[in-house]
């Protein structure tokens, strides 16, 4: 199994009391807790073009990827967007 795969498993529980959402969608898409991947809060970080995504683990193996955001915490800059052929962020 991929490792970002397997690293989700132990952040389900953190995403249930993650109180910002930035930090949050950081550990789902990296399987990885914000001291790890570095985004403790909103607007004021990004998220590292070294950290490996889902998105980016799906495309490697072939699924078409997109992302629809309709919150400006979750938009490009912050680097959410790795690994969607898609990031529709016109929010």
């Amino acid at each position: 199994m991929h490792r970002v795969f397997s690293a989700l498993r132990p952040v389900g529980a953190f995403l249930l009391i993650a109180a910002l959402p930035l930090p949050a969608h950081a550990s789902l898409m990296t399987g990885r807790l914000p001291p790890s991947h570095t985004i403790r809060d909103n607007g004021s970080y990004r998220l590292p073009a070294s950290e490996q995504t889902l998105a980016e683990a799906l495309a490697g193996a072939g699924f078409a990827t997109a992302a629809f955001i309709g919150a400006e915490v979750l938009d490009s800059t912050y680097g959410l967007d790795q690994g969607f052929a898609t990031y529709d962020d016109d929010v």
